[in-house]
Formats: C-alpha cells, sequence, structure tokens
C-alpha cells in the first residue's frame, strides 16, 4: 500500500484532513506469483496462465486471490462504510474494479472490462448509481 499512503499523504495535507489505513483495501493477493512478471508466468506456469487467462473472475493465483475473492472483501468493506459524508478512497485497480463493481450493480463481465488509468478519478453518487470519471 507504499503508493496509496504516498498519495494520501499529498492529498490529506493538500486538504488539511486525517486519513486512516484499511488492510481490505489493499490490492489482490498474487499469492506465488507476486512479484513475476506475467512473461515468466506464462513460461513457468502454463497450465496456470491459461487457466487464468480464460477465467480471471474465479481462478486464484496460486496460494492467493481471484477477481471474486476481490470483490466479497470489497463488498465487506463497503457495507462497514458511514455514507454520511463524502469519502475518498485511495486504493489499487482490482479493488477499485470490483468496488465499483458492487456499488454500481455492474455484472461480472462489465468489471472485467473496466480499465483505470493511474491519473483517473471515480466519483460516485451513490444515491443515483451514477459515476463520473475525471482525468487528469
Amino acid at each position: 500500500m507504499g503508493r496509496c499512503i504516498e498519495t494520501a499523504n499529498i492529498v490529506c495535507e493538500i486538504l488539511q484532513e486525517d486519513y486512516e489505513t484499511d488492510n481490505r483495501l489493499i490490492e489482490c493477493n498474487h499469492g506465488d506469483c507476486e512479484g513475476m512478471r506475467l512473461d515468466d508466468i506464462e513460461k513457468q506456469m502454463s497450465d496456470f496462465y491459461t487457466l487464468r487467462k480464460n477465467n480471471k473472475w474465479v481462478v486464484r493465483w496460486p496460494n492467493g486471490e481471484s477477481y471474486a475473492d476481490v470483490y466479497k472483501r470489497a463488498k465487506k468493506f463497503f457495507e462497514t462504510l458511514k455514507l454520511d459524508n463524502n469519502i475518498l478512497i485511495i486504493s489499487h485497480e482490482m479493488f477499485n474494479k470490483t468496488l465499483l463493481g458492487y456499488v454500481l450493480g455492474w455484472d461480472k463481465e462489465k468489471i472485467m472490462r473496466r480499465k483505470q488509468v493511474n491519473t483517473n478519478i471515480f466519483c460516485i453518487d451513490i444515491n443515483n448509481r451514477k459515476l463520473q470519471i475525471l482525468d487528469f
């Protein structure tokens, strides 16, 4: 979560606000493949690579998580939020995609198609289930 905390420090200094960290917002646990490049995984674990490529939603990284696992974590996180104020969440692509999907009622295919650029800010109107994307 190093980059997220670095970003939170910058944003909160500007806003003169404090922030909290929450381990439920971490990126997907890539298990035994953590730190490996995809082309190395393809070479060293070709059966797994093909299996996961064809169904990322349910196929877990060895000793890690799948998109479905991250979705469950995002759902549990969201259900604990107090939504009486604006909330800024700084996290990584896979977590963000699944959180957006849960909040906006997307099916897994739409979640999987969502791409995130590091310069994107997603603004969600919870009451109206509307998404606005700001790009800097």
